[in-house]
């Protein structure tokens, strides 16, 4: 009995064909360019902006950081009684130096390139 249910099931499953990862790999893409061909305004530089300056907004409110607040005290409190590891409280503490500073570091590093940057030389004085 239990060799006729596998023949059964072999035999179920004979007509189906199953769509390679490259087939739908394929398929996503093309999709996508669809998508972004028939509302280009969604790929205009305007609506990355106002998302990116709405994401800065929410990351720097003030009850966001006082939450973080709390999260570093109870995570240190929580690592000075053993309840915690130490490694845990750091990733705590690095995580929030992250997501509050990132606008900074990303400054610093915009505004250190542009003073490091290599002098124009003369000979191409003119073209700046």
């Amino acid at each position: 009995m239990p060799e006729m249910q596998l023949r059964v099931l072999r035999n179920c499953n004979e007509g189906y064909e199953v769509m390679s990862n490259n087939a739908q790999k394929r398929t996503f893409l093309v999709l996508g360019m669809a998508l972004l061909a028939l509302a280009p305004e969604m790929a205009s530089a305007n609506v990355l902006d106002n998302f990116g300056t709405a994401m800065l907004n929410i990351l720097n409110n003030n009850f966001l950081r006082a939450v973080a607040t709390i999260a570093v005290i109870g995570a240190g409190i929580m690592a000075l009684s053993g309840r915690i590891q130490w490694m845990a409280f750091i990733s705590v503490l690095l995580a929030v130096v992250v997501i509050f500073g990132a606008a900074g570091i990303v400054d610093y590093i915009r505004t250190n390139a542009a003073v490091s940057a290599l002098p124009v030389p003369a000979a191409f004085a003119h073209v700046v």
